[in-house]
């Protein structure tokens, strides 16, 4: 078993001594040098340190970007998520000790945004500190969003109002275009970045409204339920100025 042990690990070292003698002496030209890149979005950080001014503009939704570069082109991806959730127990604003027949349901409202690209980059290098681009990106936004209004009025056996409306939408967009962008590199391992996207998107949503009444004021009483959908396409057409900061890492 030892020498079985000792063959296997002469053999694994012979190889990988090989393929190193034949990367290193493959003609420069042959070679595909393969590096990553990771971009973060420190823009509100930077304005914070450098005191810079507030402003309005839009910026791009993507907090982490990756880049699989070899020589003058690139594989590009971006990433983004946003998400708000607020709960509010229910109050009831009667004053009467008789519970009502509607269960207490607090009101609350959640969504998520998610943001994704991919796409190709052709890169054109202007001397060591500056980079520059251009690309072709593939980008899609889903969004969804729940929420859940209640209001109680309970002075029974006299008078009892009680509503609850539950709102849902759904949001679809697929499309992509071109992006322009520049890059200075701070060091060897770190740069900073901006660019400017030409995006078209293609866009679906879809709504739904479930409303719930329930009334009593002497002896009239009265349950009325509603449900409503709706579906809206349409499509747009979005210019980011170039006022994100990347901060990259290339390792």
């Amino acid at each position: 078993m030892r020498h079985l042990l000792c063959t296997i690990f002469l053999a694994s070292a012979l190889l990988t001594a090989r393929m190193h003698a034949q990367d290193t002496l493959a003609p420069a030209n042959e070679q595909k040098i393969f590096h990553h890149e990771f971009g973060f979005n420190t823009t509100l950080l930077l304005k914070q340190v450098f005191n810079l001014s507030n402003n309005t503009f839009t910026m791009l939704p993507y907090s982490v970007t990756y880049k699989l570069a070899w020589n003058k082109h690139a594989l590009r991806f971006g990433l983004g998520a946003d998400m708000n959730n607020s709960k509010t127990s229910t109050v009831n604003s009667g004053t009467s000790v008789i519970a009502g027949p509607d269960p207490v349901a607090p009101t609350y409202s959640d969504s998520y945004s998610i943001y994704f690209r991919g796409g190709w980059e052709w890169r054109f290098p202007l001397g060591r500190r500056f980079l520059t681009w251009v690309a072709l990106d593939l980008a899609t936004h889903i969004q969804n969003s729940a929420s859940q209004t209640v209001v109680l009025y309970n002075n029974l056996p006299n008078y009892y109002s009680y509503s609850k409306t539950i709102f849902t939408s759904g949001l679809m967009e697929f499309g992509g275009g071109p992006a322009a962008g520049i890059q200075f590199n701070l060091s060897k391992r770190m740069s900073l970045s901006t660019e400017i996207p030409f995006y078209a998107f293609y866009s679906m949503q879809k709504d739904k409204t479930n409303d719930y009444n329930n009334y009593l004021s002497g002896s009239q009483y009265t349950i009325t339920t509603n449900t409503s959908t709706s579906t809206i396409t349409g499509s747009r057409f979005t210019i980011t100025l170039p006022v994100t900061l990347y901060l990259g890492i290339r390792f």
